[in-house]
């Protein structure tokens, strides 16, 4: 009885927190817009319906795949502490798109560019489950530090490649790096 209160006092909690993001922001909304559809030009009515509402699905379908695959990573290998950064698999998926940027050409918000990054992801993630299966790592423990090892590997080749590159011409992989930040000059600061 206790745990089926909780666990509807933290769904109904969930629901009320997304409800209340939704009039959060640059610009301030009515509740009235949630519910005016008589008016779908209004500003209020595109910025709920169109921005807002949309990205908060977005969010929460991103963040509950995240959720999915960190568990996926600690079912399979057996381990509470296996989760993306520390497999390598997220260094392994940045290095993709800056090599496809820095080496191929292709910009960094391109499908070529995401493409790569998955594809090396895929790498990392085949490496360490043939790893596991085929007993190459016998303590269950160390993939955690195998994959540590490829985390700093990446990050080293990371660190190279954009130390090196003029990101002056391009420079997408450092924006999206550091959450795709526009560089402004003097003159436009």
């Amino acid at each position: 009885m206790k745990n089926k209160f909780l666990s509807l006092a933290l769904g109904l909690g969930f629901i009320f927190v997304l409800v209340l993001l939704l009039f959060c922001g640059g610009e301030r909304l009515s509740i009235r817009a949630l519910w005016n559809f008589n008016d779908p030009y209004s500003i209020d009515h595109h910025l709920l319906w169109s921005l807002r509402i949309p990205r908060l699905i977005l969010v929460f379908g991103i963040g509950g795949a995240l959720a999915m695959l960190g568990a996926t990573y600690q079912v399979l290998f057996h381990n509470p502490l296996a989760e993306p950064y520390l497999l390598g698999v997220s260094s392994a998926v940045t290095l993709g798109i800056v090599i496809s940027e820095t080496l191929l050409g292709w910009a960094a918000l391109t499908p070529q560019a995401f493409g790569m990054g998955f594809l090396f992801a895929l790498g990392v993630i085949t490496i360490l489950i043939l790893c596991y299966y085929w007993k190459a790592i016998k303590n269950m423990e160390r993939i955690v530090l195998f994959g540590m090892g490829v985390n700093f590997v990446f990050s080293s080749a990371l660190f190279i490649l954009l130390s090196y590159h003029n990101q002056s011409n391009g420079g997408g992989s450092l924006r999206w790096l550091f959450g795709n930040i526009p560089w402004l000059n003097l003159n436009q600061s």
